[in-house]
């Protein structure tokens, strides 16, 4: 239901064209308006927006432009996510950009793919997180004055701490924003289920629950004294 539905694909005899479904409301760029959105919100946003990237991804599909201006919201205020225009099909017979192209909005690309190298889901994750960090702050992390210049920030410095422009975010949702920005796709979340119900349980639970929610990745965690110990 969070995925704008195709109905028909087709073709004219100088253009290919796609069938959507309309979508009546307006973007989730426009509903941010460079302010900071309620935590709520992100939170039942972000749940939606992970559950339709979960289905992309179990089909092999990675979106790869991930972005607010990407995410529509139907009259009933579900939102919406677009634009598959670039995705890739992770499969061996589909070759739909080879190792070395870019593609894709700097302001919401993972490193990896500014750096022209093979994506996974954990690209997706990454422009998630990115737009997570829209959502708390009223803005995206890198900014400059040109495309290249904003991938570089991606490749080599660290997002300025959403907190900075929002001190009523909690600490704990900056560490789930900040894991889920890293560098290294391994020290991401593994899914984007992960990245959202860490993000609620930051806003909603103790900070004990959200070290567990990061760091507890053994099923068979050390016990001490009736607890169990996180291994970072």
């Amino acid at each position: 239901p969070n995925i704008c539905t195709v109905y028909e694909i087709n073709e004219t005899p100088d253009r290919l064209f796609f069938v959507m479904q309309f979508v009546e409301g307006q973007t989730l760029k426009k509903t941010i308006n460079n302010k900071p959105m309620p935590v709520e919100q992100v939170i039942e946003i972000s749940l939606q927006l992970a559950d339709a990237l979960a289905e992309a991804h179990s089909h092999g599909v990675i979106h790869r432009d991930i972005k607010s201006s990407n995410i529509m919201f139907t009259a009933e205020g579900e939102p919406v996510l677009t634009d598959f225009g670039i995705a890739k099909i992770l499969s061996e017979v589909a070759h739909l950009s080879a190792t070395g192209s870019v593609m894709g909005s700097p302001a919401y690309m993972a490193p990896e793919q500014a750096m022209g190298q093979p994506v996974d889901a954990r690209s997706d994750l990454y422009a998630l997180g990115i737009v997570l960090y829209e959502m708390v702050s009223g803005r995206v992390p890198f900014q400059a004055d040109s495309p290249t210049a904003v991938m570089m920030q991606h490749i080599s410095q660290p997002p300025p701490p959403p907190r900075q422009f929002n001190p009523q975010l909690p600490p704990a949702a900056e560490a789930v924003i900040q894991k889920a920005l890293a560098k290294d796709p391994a020290a991401r979340f593994n899914r984007v289920s992960e990245l959202a119900a860490a993000f609620q349980a930051a806003v909603t639970s103790s900070e004990i629950t959200l070290v567990n929610a990061l760091f507890v990745r053994d099923p068979a965690a050390t016990m001490v004294s009736g607890e169990p110990t996180a291994h970072a």
